[in-house]
Parts: structure tokens; sequence; C-alpha cells
């Protein structure tokens, strides 16, 4: 029990949203998005996330049906032209006996670079969401993808509701 304590602990200390410098959160940008390109940073180690890549389908599948626009192409968030929504588990299993538990933080972010008045480019942050979480280790993939479904359908009913939809 100590083990899984520490590790949850672990978890949220090395990985709290923080905001960078040069980077502000605001609350109106959700009107303001046009475009999403959708990406996964797997970093589940051990088996505990087999299919990463199920967590961005379900995202755009979601967006898609919101009728929210998706590119395949990240250099229009890097230009400006668009709004990233980066999806980072981060997990692993437990130790001995516990090898078939996997924890793990989920973390949901929608993005934008733009430039300042002073030409200087920051990082805008749209919505932020995390979640840790432990699981049977044949769970987790299921919990995760539901963890997703739930959140971007947050994000989408948010960025429809900011736009007047």
């Amino acid at each position: 029990m100590k083990q899984i304590i520490g590790a949850i602990f672990i978890l949220l200390a090395l990985n709290a949203p923080a905001l960078a410098e040069g980077s502000y959160q605001d609350g109106d940008e959700l009107r303001l998005v046009r475009l999403i390109y959708v990406y996964v940073a797997d970093k589940v180690k051990d088996g505990c996330l087999p299919r990463p890549e199920s967590l961005k389908a379900e995202a755009e599948l979601i967006l898609r049906r919101s009728g929210i626009p998706l590119t395949q192409a990240p250099q229009q968030v890097s230009a400006g032209a668009g709004y990233g929504l980066s999806i980072t588990p981060l997990g692993y299993a437990m130790g001995e006996p516990l090898n078939n538990l996997c924890v793990a933080r989920l973390s949901v972010r929608l993005y934008r670079y733009a430039e300042t008045p002073e030409g200087h480019y920051a990082y805008v942050l749209a919505y932020d969401q995390g979640a840790v979480m432990n699981q049977p280790k044949p769970d987790l993939q299921s919990v995760l993808r539901e963890g997703i479904s739930t959140v971007v359908t947050d994000i989408a009913n948010e960025i429809l509701k900011a736009q007047g939809h």
C-alpha cells in the first residue's frame, strides 16, 4: 500500500500542471478554436497501454461528430493556424507482488502558439485536465479510453458553447 501511495505522490509531484515561462492560460481561447490537431505522447511502460493509437482515434471521433474540424498537419499548430490537443498518458506497472497493477496519469491539453505584441511566441493554454489512476493491467486501456471520451466530450461542448452553438 505504501508503494502505491508513493507512486501516486511521485506522479503528482512530477507531472503537476505548470505553465512554462512565456505561456499563459486564457479562458476566452475556446471561442477561437477552428482547427485541431490531435496527438498522443505515449509514456506508458510495461505493457499497460498496448494500443495508444486508440486514444487518438477516440478523441478524433468525438471532435468530428461535434463538427469541429481536424487537421493531420502538426505544422498548422506551430504556425499558429490551429490548436493542438495533446493527450499524454504516463504510467508503469507496479513491482512485486502487484505486477498486474498499473498506475497512470492522464494529461489532456488544448493549446496554440500565438505571437505577442512584442514579437515573441507564447504557448497559450485553452484547456487543461489531468487525472491519476491505478487499474489492473488488463483494464487500463479501456479506463484511459473512457477518460479520453469524457474529457474530449467536455472540450467539444465547451468549444461549441463558447462559439454560441
